[in-house]
């Protein structure tokens, strides 16, 4: 369990979906921790665990902008956009971020939390793209 979970996600409707997702992985209800600009993202990202972010916020100027900020914060971080634009994918795998288009950020936040928690087997039952998923997020 992460004691505190960022997301950085500018869309009320994203955020309750999310929200319903990431509960299970954080210690208590507080440590997830949903904000939805940049600004207020700057103040948490030291005390953090771990930082799920979009790309496409209204106050940085572009996804470019918001990688570049992001891929200096002390924590993980994992990107998604709705934008699977190759070159987006690139930019993320250069500066050290996994990057999950917003279509496939659902699925991919069970695998990864399953195994960041040691969920294989009870996951594998489920779905038999496990090894195909993580083994692409991984690398």
């Amino acid at each position: 369990m992460f004691d505190r979970l960022l997301l950085l996600e500018d869309d009320p409707v994203t955020q309750v979906k999310m929200r319903n997702v990431l509960q299970q992985y954080v210690s208590t209800v507080s440590g997830l921790i949903i904000v939805g600009s940049m600004k207020e993202a700057e103040a948490y990202k030291d005390i953090v665990d771990f930082a799920i972010v979009d790309l496409g916020l209204p106050d940085v100027s572009s996804p470019t902008e918001t990688a570049n900020i992001v891929a200096q914060w002390p924590c993980p971080v994992m990107v998604m956009s709705a934008n699977d634009d190759l070159r987006v994918a690139t930019l993320c795998g250069t500066l050290g971020m996994k990057f999950v288009p917003k279509g496939e950020t659902m699925q991919t936040l069970h695998l990864v939390m399953a195994n960041q928690f040691g969920l294989h087997e009870r996951v594998r039952e489920c779905t038999g793209e496990l090894d195909k998923v993580l083994a692409a997020w991984m690398d």
